[in-house]
């Protein structure tokens, strides 16, 4: 048996691969220095963004794409990032604003049990 034990970072850089498999690899880097150089003042990058200010990070996500930015959001952390970490608890992803929540209901360190 192997205890899994999954972190913010962990559960950070699936959200981000997984914006790069729904947007494509072009569009993805684009998205990401738009963010980068005019949202976040080129002061941190989008994996520090997501992980100490998501909101931010979802205020320019979704401003840059609209209402499919935030669809595509609530896609990944529903069928995506829950499955594949076996998230289990209550915060979901279900309107703009629910990203930091969800972000921050992730313990610094998830002990997920024995499997």
């Amino acid at each position: 048996m192997i205890e899994i034990n999954i972190t913010r970072q962990d559960v950070v850089e699936a959200l981000l691969m997984n914006l790069k498999d729904v947007l494509g690899g072009k569009v993805f880097h684009t998205i990401s220095i738009v963010i980068t150089r005019d949202y976040l003042g080129d002061e941190m990058d989008l994996r520090t963004a997501i992980m100490n200010r998501p909101d931010l990070f979802e205020r320019a996500f979704i401003g840059l794409t609209g209402d499919i930015g935030e669809r595509i959001l609530q896609h990944i952390w529903c069928s995506k990032l829950r499955e594949q970490f076996d998230l289990q608890f209550e915060e979901t992803y279900q309107v703009a604003g629910d990203l930091a929540k969800c972000i921050r209901a992730i313990p610094p360190k998830v002990d997920t049990g024995v499997h």
